[in-house]
């Protein structure tokens, strides 16, 4: 055997090796799990869960605006949302797939290890999914800013409901003025 081959031999063999450590990891991780997930789905859950509740809590004060006008930023804030809830559908959709459960030890055993055979496969729509997210996160922040810096109507209410929570009585004329009053007041 010619030493190219050799080494071609030789690498298949480490990268093998090396594919089955990683799935006997994460069968491991899915076995030992509360869960029955690895500890990356967990985050991902997390994280796609949390966006979720932010995009959910934008619409519910967009809601309380008049109707955002074609182009503005109120516009993509709420496209962005509507984006946000259809990435977090099919993340969740996708995570629940990846849940091992058994009635005994081995039963929970074998699917771990289908599970995390199956995460392997999904492995590159979750890295998609999860860039998704990344990029609505991202995109939320300048309509957000926008909207919150030229529209009183869509920030007046949680402004408001700041101002109560802190003891503030009546929300200030301008947002300086709460920030200023938030920044002297002392922690509860």
């Amino acid at each position: 055997m010619d030493p190219l081959s050799a080494l071609s031999v030789a690498a298949a063999v480490v990268q093998f090796v090396d594919f089955g450590s990683h799935l006997l990891l994460d069968t491991a991780e899915h076995y030992k799990s509360t869960t029955g997930q690895n500890s990356r789905n967990v985050e991902l859950s997390t994280i796609s869960e949390r966006l979720l509740l932010l995009a959910t809590d934008v619409e519910s004060l967009s809601g309380k605006m008049r109707k955002p006008r074609q182009g503005s930023a109120a516009e993509r804030l709420k496209t962005l949302c509507g984006d946000c809830k259809s990435v977090n559908a099919e993340m969740q959709l996708t995570l629940a797939k990846l849940q091992a459960s058994g009635a005994s030890k081995l039963d929970l055993a074998k699917n771990s290890f289908v599970v995390a055979l199956k995460g392997v496969l999904s492995d590159g729509k979750l890295r998609g999914l999860k860039e998704r997210m990344d990029k609505i996160r991202r995109d939320m922040t300048m309509p957000t800013l926008v909207c919150l810096w030229y529209n009183d109507n869509l920030i007046s209410p949680l402004l408001s409901e700041i101002a109560n929570i802190l003891g503030l009585g009546k929300k200030p004329k301008s947002r300086g003025k709460l920030f200023i009053n938030f920044c002297s007041s002392k922690a509860p």
